[in-house]
Formats: structure tokens, sequence, C-alpha cells
């Protein structure tokens, strides 16, 4: 039995595979990390949006680190509008 799942993509008309996704057997999930160190590790735009709220996130989180409360812009560390 394997000691993890993982999850590959191509683009269109490629051979090329990408890991895009990983459960390790420690039951940690990484969306486009191979080595997720917690619970959930997110590397790149992390988008949450509410069931019903349209396409504008509650929560935005940039890949540069800038989190965003009703934005999905945040032009600072933390940015709440």
């Amino acid at each position: 039995m394997p000691g993890r799942i993982v999850f590959y993509t191509s683009a269109d008309d490629t051979a090329s595979i990408t890991e895009r996704m990983r459960i390790t057997n420690a039951g940690h999930i990484g969306i486009n990390t191979s080595s997720p160190a917690q619970t959930l590790t997110v590397q790149g735009t992390l988008n949450v949006t509410p069931a019903g709220q349209g396409s504008t996130p509650s929560i935005f989180a940039t890949s540069s680190g800038n989190v965003g409360i009703g934005t999905a812009a945040p032009a600072t560390t933390l940015d709440v509008k």
C-alpha cells in the first residue's frame, strides 16, 4: 500500500505531467508542494469565498504573503476593507 496519494495534471496536448496535490502518510495535504509540513500547506495564492457570496473572496492570501479580508488585492501585510 502506498505511503501517500499524489494528484497530477497535464496541460492540453502535452505528455508532461505536474504534481498538483499530495496527501502524505501523516495526513498532511499539500497543494502545489510535494512536502507539506502542516495539516494543510498551500504554495501560491489562496482564495476563500463563502458559498453564495459571488466571486469576491472574503479572505485572500497572495504568494508574496499579503493577506486581504474583503479584498482580492491586498496592498499590505494585512489589508482589511
